[in-house]
């Protein structure tokens, strides 16, 4: 037995999706591009499903719960399909290019923004991806503000008091600092939550921060 779920867990900002939010009802773009399927099979008394490729290839190990697809990825160069495992709760991402998936490892998946897709392991960090889904940069990082003109920042925390810390990343995950000394780009009070100062992307470039 074989599915596509056409309810998306997910609620909708222009072209970002926030799967960590509640359910909400609402069409699913592209969902007739999508070639991977939901195969679902009893085994002794226990129900499983598992996702396939359109050959009938299994992605990875039958899960005892319902996997749904989320969301599509179809704008800067992607070409996904996003798919929840009710059994832990996290996210996988079906490549439809090259037919890879990445399995069920991300809680969370942000917009894609200069030909890389934000993501977040479940005990890691963000992280990036490329449109073929390989790790650019790697997931370590408290959050990560997405690319833009092959810029990125991206915070991590301290054991000191000042707490969250910000640096500048170009697109190989390779750190930018603004202050040698120092090795940060915008320093943040203790207990501030990371990520406030994505607005400091507005006027950068491709060679550094416009003062």
């Amino acid at each position: 037995m074989k599915k596509h779920c056409i309810l998306c867990l997910l609620l909708c900002f222009g072209l970002v999706f926030c799967p960590m939010l509640s359910a909400v009802a609402c069409p699913i773009p592209n969902l007739d591009q999508l070639t991977a399927e939901v195969e679902t099979f009893t085994e002794n008394g226990q129900t499983y499903e598992v996702l396939c490729s359109a050959t009938g290839t299994r992605f990875h190990e039958p899960v005892p719960d319902d996997i749904y697809c989320i969301g599509t990825i179809f704008t800067d160069g992607f070409r996904c399909g996003l798919y929840a495992n009710m059994y832990d709760g996290l996210i996988g991402i079906h490549f439809l290019d090259n037919d890879y998936f990445t399995g069920f490892i991300y809680h969370d998946v942000i917009n894609p923004c200069d030909g890389l897709v934000a993501v977040a392991t479940a005990d890691s960090g963000y992280g990036c991806l490329d449109t073929q889904g390989n790790i650019v940069v790697p997931c370590q990082w408290e959050w990560l503000v997405p690319y833009m003109n092959g810029l990125s920042l991206a915070s991590y925390d301290t054991t000191d008091d000042y707490g969250y810390r910000n640096v500048w990343l170009d697109r190989t995950g390779r750190i930018i600092s603004l202050d040698p000394q120092y090795g940060y780009a915008v320093q943040l009070r203790k207990g501030a939550e990371p990520g406030l100062y994505a607005g400091a992307l507005v006027g950068i470039s491709a060679t550094g921060i416009e003062q």
